[in-house]
């Protein structure tokens, strides 16, 4: 399945920053998510480093939230 992970800072006050969409294909939704686990702890974006992560579908149905 293809999947969209979509990265923010989400901030104390409830905003949310940043908005990095990587395309990620998966066999299931647990590998997915361990996926974006990692991505969370290990990688900087443009906006600096994330704390959420919004997992959706093809069609932009929201999945699983991962936050780091």
């Amino acid at each position: 399945m293809l999947l969209q992970f979509q990265f923010y800072l989400d901030t104390p006050e409830g905003h949310r920053m940043g908005g990095e969409t990587i395309l990620y294909g998966s066999s299931t939704l647990d590998e997915a998510t361990g996926r974006a686990e990692t991505m969370l702890r290990e990688h900087t974006f443009p906006f600096g480093k994330a704390n959420l992560c919004l997992i959706k579908d093809e069609e932009g149905n929201l999945i699983r939230e991962v936050r780091g």
